[in-house]
């Protein structure tokens, strides 16, 4: 499942209670790694996923250079962890040492000294606005955007088109998110942004306002949000988000047990109507040679009355 930005800032939320806790040790395996604390493991799947886990995968005890380098650096307690500039940017900060993990692209992980500087990062990586090399400093992606908290009913002046559509150019929410303000606000999906009054561009700021007042993790089936979404009809609530993104691996194994079965139903049919087909083959084959003999004489008098038919007509013609 994709995270988005609104999702990540609730699971920052929910891994608030680590802070103070020592870090005891640290995982990883190709593209998933835990953070073993005193009263959780934070698990991360790169490139998009991370929570706090009820049930941590294992790893055998051969770490790969990369971990070794985590487990040397990132001593003490877990001073803070935090949610960089509202952006699928999770940080933990220890006394002499942070750990950055990026949910966005093919996923990163990026180890910075105390002053931010890199030490190393998972997967070097160079952009037109940043590098992530050894020992250049850190700094995330620029954002044009505005924080949701931050929206202003003027920041809609000149922009023309669907509302949702106009949303995404000023605001930094995914657009589910900004379907569901809008629906918040009681305003239609097609509402073109230029047909919109103070007061309905005064109630977009209140419905985003809103988005951050309270998590409710509900699962839809297919998907799962942080929040409760009035939009969206049906959905069970859970205790934790963590607790519906540890499950979506739980729900897509389901979804692939279901459709395994489907198959190997259709399988079945086919095969009970192939069997139908082919014992009805049998009887007739078995018939026919049964009536080898009654089928011959039936033909041949069918020809001979065929040949006198012709025959008749010809002298028909003739006379």
């Amino acid at each position: 499942m994709a995270l988005s930005n609104l999702d990540v800032y609730y699971l920052v939320s929910e891994m608030k209670k680590l802070e103070g806790q020592h870090l005891q040790k640290v995982y990883g395996k190709d593209k998933t790694f835990r953070l073993k604390f005193r009263s959780s493991d934070v698990v991360v799947e790169l490139p998009g996923k991370i929570y706090l886990a009820s049930n941590p995968p294992s790893f055998e005890e051969h770490p790969s250079s990369f971990i070794m380098l985590l487990r040397k650096h990132l001593l003490g307690k877990l001073e803070k962890v935090e949610q960089i500039n509202f952006d699928r940017i999770v940080r933990f900060a220890f006394p002499s040492a942070s750990l950055v993990f990026e949910l966005f692209g093919e996923g990163n992980i990026i180890l910075c000294d105390g002053k931010g500087k890199i030490i190393k990062p998972l997967r070097a990586e160079e952009f037109s606005s940043r590098k992530l090399y050894a020992k250049e400093q850190y700094s995330p992606p620029p954002m044009e955007k505005k924080h949701p908290l931050e929206f202003e009913p003027r920041d809609l002046e000149g922009l023309k088109g669907k509302i949702v559509s106009a949303l995404t150019k000023k605001v930094n929410l995914s657009p589910p998110y900004l379907e569901e303000a809008c629906g918040r606000a009681e305003i239609g999906l097609e509402t073109k942004v230029e047909e919109l009054g103070e007061s309905e561009k005064s109630g977009i700021k209140n419905a985003l306002k809103s988005l951050f007042e309270l998590c409710e993790p509900t699962n839809y089936g297919e998907k799962v949000s942080s929040i409760r979404l009035k939009m969206v009809e049906g959905g069970h609530k859970a205790e934790t988000f963590s607790e519906l993104v540890e499950g979506a691996p739980a729900v897509q194994e389901k979804e692939k047990h279901d459709a395994k079965a489907y198959m190997r139903k259709q399988q079945e049919e086919a095969l009970e109507k192939f069997g139908k087909k082919e014992k009805e083959a049998i009887e007739k084959a078995k018939w026919l040679e049964e009536n080898v003999g009654e089928i011959g004489l039936a033909l041949k008098g069918e020809k001979t009355k065929s040949k006198m038919e012709r025959k008749g007509r010809l002298l028909e013609i003739e006379t």
